[in-house]
């Protein structure tokens, strides 16, 4: 029987290191740049490394953790991140730093019965490492699957005068548009003097080929 005892050991140690692995800010997952999707993912097994008494004071935190790091370089930064496909009582943070180090909460997003949690628009103000983290309500389901995607809105069609959405011709009718996640470029101290262009903005382009009324 002794000869089996290394072995056992041997398995034991690999799959107590399988399951701790991207489940803190030290074993995080790197993220080398946008978009970012993985699919099939799932907090089960990695263990509860933060929770509600840590930075974003939320029970939604308390469920096993699943932790992605990204080093930004491209200074203020617009993300769209998703999550699909998840498990009831799913929860997506976004931080400046560790739960447990003080990090600034700068988004959450949460879900009850009714999965997955609304997409979580987010700006990252400045270089530095920023922490994503999937999680859940612990008491009810202490840990969820999941798909992520993360896209970055810096570029897309309709962000900005200098990527604005074409409109080919007119008559013009587009139906069911929002301006959530493109972020607020714009605001009345450079046009139209007015606080009703604070908001987030959409941009469309149109290109007349002789005079029309609009």
């Amino acid at each position: 029987m002794r000869f089996f005892y290394p072995l056992l050991l041997g398995l034991f140690l690999l799959a107590s290191i399988d399951s701790v692995a991207q489940n803190t800010c030290a074993t995080a997952v790197n993220i080398a740049g946008f978009p970012f999707n993985a699919v099939g993912q799932t907090t089960a097994g990695s263990g509860d490394d933060y929770d509600e008494t840590m930075s974003c004071a939320s029970f939604w935190l308390t469920g096993d953790d699943y932790v992605y790091a990204y080093n930004n370089t491209s200074g203020p930064t617009e993300l769209t991140i998703t999550l699909a496909n998840t498990s009831t009582y799913a929860a997506l943070f976004v931080l400046d730093g560790c739960p447990d180090a003080g990090g600034n909460c700068l988004g959450v997003s949460t879900s009850l019965t009714t999965p997955p949690p609304p997409p979580l628009c987010i700006t990252l103000p400045t270089n530095g490492t920023y922490y994503i983290i999937v999680s859940s309500f612990g008491s009810v389901n202490q840990s969820v699957n999941f798909d992520i995607n993360i896209t970055a809105n810096t570029g897309t069609l309709g962000s900005s005068c200098t990527t604005p959405f074409p409109i080919p011709s007119l008559p013009y009718v587009s139906n069911g548009n929002s301006t959530e996640c493109y972020g607020d470029n714009y605001d009345f101290t450079v046009a139209c003097a007015g606080n009703d262009i604070t908001g987030n903005d959409f941009v469309y382009s149109y290109t007349t080929a002789t005079t029309e009324c609009i």
